[in-house]
């Protein structure tokens, strides 16, 4: 080769050289930051931070949403898969679900539980249920919700009320209003009522009638506030049950039986 043919090689390398720095500056631009590790602290949706306490006489309002590519939830075949999910966990002990709502990327709860650890374990057993049979569904595989459930304390029977109205009636707000003014895909549809929990502090023969979501404020706060009331005092005089010992200690020995 000769010095011409040799020069006008390397100058071609230098060009493509340059060209392929000027691309990667371009990259640089378009790349996400690095992530520093660990979890997040913050999120877009539910911030990291722990979660109040739990008790019997306070109902929860907990909210599950889905990412952008699952299937529409008020579909057959998708609530289908809801309604084995919600009939796994009917059984579990401490854990109730007495009314639910599906809407098309997100699922409302009025749950109850005996503790925070009942209540944790509860949604995470449904959360994990319903995943699995959806992702077989679709098949995908991955994570299908956007975040980490939304959890409130209703603590007052006036936001029980609104919290069991705002579930109850939420699809005529996404889908309009319907003739029976029933949603069927929820608690309140006498062919999904075998899927939620028939006792506990909103059942309908201790709390407020489901299908009566739209009479007096009035009376339904009073309802209300009765079955509270009786939650509270049923929680006052139940025995309080034994404390397990901290962890890495060792509890009590058991006693060794004299043998004859």
């Amino acid at each position: 080769m000769t010095a011409g043919g040799i020069r006008g090689w390397a100058s071609a390398l230098a060009v493509l050289s340059l060209s392929f720095a000027m691309f990667d500056d371009q990259l640089l631009l378009f790349r996400r930051p690095p992530h520093p590790g660990g979890r997040p602290r913050t999120s877009p949706w539910v911030p990291h931070i722990s979660r109040r306490s739990v008790a019997r006489s306070r109902p929860h309002h907990v909210t599950l949403r889905v990412r952008r590519h699952v299937w529409n939830l008020r579909s057959q075949r998708c609530f289908q898969r809801i309604a084995h999910a919600l009939r796994g966990v009917r059984a579990r002990e401490g854990f109730r679900i007495v009314h639910f709502a599906v809407l098309g990327n997100h699922v409302h709860l009025l749950a109850e539980a005996d503790d925070r650890a009942a209540m944790t374990n509860g949604v995470r057993a449904l959360a994990i249920r319903l995943a699995k049979r959806l992702n077989k569904l679709m098949c995908t595989r991955g994570s299908l919700y956007v975040d980490r459930y939304h959890e409130r304390v209703l603590e007052s029977p006036s936001m029980v009320r609104n919290a069991m109205r705002y579930v109850l009636t939420n699809h005529e707000h996404h889908y309009g209003a319907s003739r029976s003014k029933r949603d069927r895909f929820s608690s309140v549809w006498p062919a999904c009522a075998h899927l939620v929990a028939q006792h506990g502090v909103l059942a309908p023969p201790r709390g407020l009638d489901p299908s009566a979501v739209t009479r007096d404020p009035k009376l339904e706060e009073e309802s209300l506030r009765r079955a509270l009331q009786r939650a509270r005092a049923a929680t006052a005089a139940a025995p309080a049950s034994p404390k397990r010992p901290p962890a890495g200690t060792a509890g009590p020995l058991p006693r060794r039986r004299s043998h004859p």
